[in-house]
């Protein structure tokens, strides 16, 4: 293993972005990450980049939770194709690290900063090398103090590529050089009709002089042929906005739509105004409401009343009950109105019922005569229109008032009634009222409904 060296000709500074990481290595390995590759005998450049957590509980996996003090950056190993064992000075690479001068080993990086080192050199040997930098943690252990934790990471690549060789590389050339990795501009070609020892490609008659050769002599087109001498009308050309291989000789967002034929418009399927002509999204879509479709209809609505199933409001609807509320939109069956049996919790009571001020009353015990009777009371037709009759209990004297639902109205009344009464109601207006029939037997109450006429 090779010792680190101390010092260097080409200090790096440490600024990686580690996106808020605690601890990290870059190049990582982990990711897939390696060493640039380099070419023998000319300047290598790679630089390291390591952030150190203050506290081993930040290094995943870390099989303890101790604070770290420091970390010592110990060694590089290079393992060579047949398996060999190298130094980095083997060779031509040596490392230079910075700690930031903040401690005395500059091989030494505390914990809790960011440092960096470079591999730096000229490499004198072609070849891929695997490679792992050996470091070591020291942590302080209570009781124990100062405990070294081996710390390597593996996995790296390092890459020597050999120095190009210049040529010319075009296998149609008369001078290609299939050793040559790098071309440099010499190829040389033969004149149209001859090979590369100036003879006739084409001589039929073998008079020395050259056939005419036939074929595309436009160079624009995508089947040019640099040989021919007689163009034959073969030319083909790429399609407008693209090359000879179909791509798009402009593509800015590279969709594979070209630019000059990209459609505007909304392009997401579940919009309201989804174009399926459009290529390229204009940010113009629009969406239907929650529980709607595009139209405005609701996408779910059991009654039909044209308030989706979502948005219906469960109450009483009816605007003549005590308990009206008129955010209900689906009647759920509470409704309590006038003469609605209840409970007053008072024990010395019988027939509590609702009265006309939407409270429960009960019908008091009167020396163990009860206002039972006035139950008997009937009211009909109800609703009415033109007469109501009124059937009192036998033998009772009456008064009965007619009053708007409020209660605080008095539209009519009927004095000293008995028996049956035929009350005419032709002239009141039509809608909901209060009956109420007393006696000296007590009160009750009826709701009654006078219809139009």
């Amino acid at each position: 293993m090779a010792a680190v060296t101390v010092g260097g000709w080409a200090q790096c500074t440490a600024d990686f972005d580690f996106m808020g990481a605690e601890f990290g290595i870059s190049p990582n390995p982990a990711l897939g990450e390696t060493f640039v590759d380099g070419t023998v005998n000319q300047s290598y450049t790679e630089t390291i980049h390591v952030i150190i957590p203050a506290n081993t509980a930040d290094i995943p996996d870390a099989p303890i939770e101790l604070e770290l003090d420091s970390v010592v950056l110990d060694s590089i190993l290079l393992i060579g194709e047949l398996g060999e064992a190298m130094l980095t000075t083997d060779i031509g690479l040596e490392l230079f690290p910075n700690n930031n001068g903040d401690s005395g080993n500059p091989n030494a990086f505390l914990g809790g900063g960011q440092y960096c080192a470079n591999l730096d050199g000229t490499p004198d040997t072609v070849g891929v090398f695997t490679g792992a930098i050996y470091t070591t943690a020291w942590v302080t252990i209570p009781f124990l103090g100062a405990n070294a934790i081996p710390f390597p990471f593996e996995g790296y690549t390092l890459t020597i590529n050999p120095e190009p060789i210049p040529g010319c590389t075009d296998e149609i050339a008369c001078n290609y050089n299939a050793d040559a990795t790098e071309d440099d501009g010499s190829c040389e070609y033969a004149e149209p009709l001859y090979d590369c020892d100036g003879n006739c490609l084409n001589d039929a008659d073998g008079d020395g002089i050259c056939d005419e050769v036939g074929g595309c002599t436009d160079e624009t087109a995508c089947n040019y042929n640099y040989q021919a001498t007689d163009d034959d009308g073969s030319c083909e050309y790429a399609a407008d906005f693209y090359d000879c291989d179909g791509n798009c000789l402009m593509d800015t967002d590279g969709d594979g739509v070209c630019d000059e034929l990209e459609v505007a418009g909304c392009t997401d399927l579940t919009a309201c105004n989804y174009d399926e002509t459009a290529t390229d999204d204009d940010g113009s879509c629009f969406f239907a409401e929650d529980f709607y479709d595009c139209d405005g209809n609701c996408l779910n609505d059991e009654d039909m009343d044209g308030i989706c199933d979502e948005l219906e409001v469960a109450g009483c609807t009816s605007p003549y009950a005590c308990n009206y509320n008129d955010a209900a939109t689906d009647d759920d069956g509470s409704c309590v109105v006038v003469g609605d049996a209840c409970d007053d919790g008072d024990d010395a009571t019988i027939n509590d019922a609702i009265d006309e001020n939407c409270e429960c009353v009960g019908e008091e015990v009167i020396d163990h005569v009860t206002q039972a009777s006035l139950d008997m009371v009937a009211v009909f037709p109800n609703p009415a229109s033109d007469v109501l009759n009124v059937v009192l209990p036998q033998g009772q004297v009456c008064q009965l008032t007619l009053t708007s639902i409020s209660g605080q109205t008095t539209l009519s009344t009927q004095s000293l009634a008995t028996g049956r009464v035929v009350w005419e109601v032709s002239e009141l207006p039509a809608g909901a009222y209060l009956l109420q029939v007393e006696s000296d037997a007590g009160r009750t109450v009826r709701q009654v409904m006078l219809g139009a006429r």
